[in-house]
């Protein structure tokens, strides 16, 4: 099973690709470290709520859009979130 972290670093990392930005553009663009966003959208840390709403704003994207990748399915097919 994926982590939630983890899953929504993939996810980020598909929007800043889908952007066609660098991790060093976007740091640079809002002010985040490049580590920590290489970090995130490796699922090696959790994302800030600070950077998550910066990130979030950036891409274009809310922070519903953000929560729903955290939502996943157990083997039972019941939500289950993890934060």
């Amino acid at each position: 099973m994926i982590k939630s972290h983890k899953k929504l670093g993939v996810y980020l990392r598909e929007v800043r690709e889908d952007y066609t930005k660098s991790i060093r553009q976007v740091g640079r663009d809002v002010s985040i470290c490049p580590g920590i966003i290489s970090r995130v959208e490796r699922g090696v840390t959790k994302i800030s709520f600070e950077n998550a709403v910066i990130l979030s704003d950036y891409y274009g994207v809310t922070l519903a859009a953000l929560s729903t990748t955290l939502k996943r399915k157990n083997s039972h097919g019941k939500a289950k979130n993890k934060t």
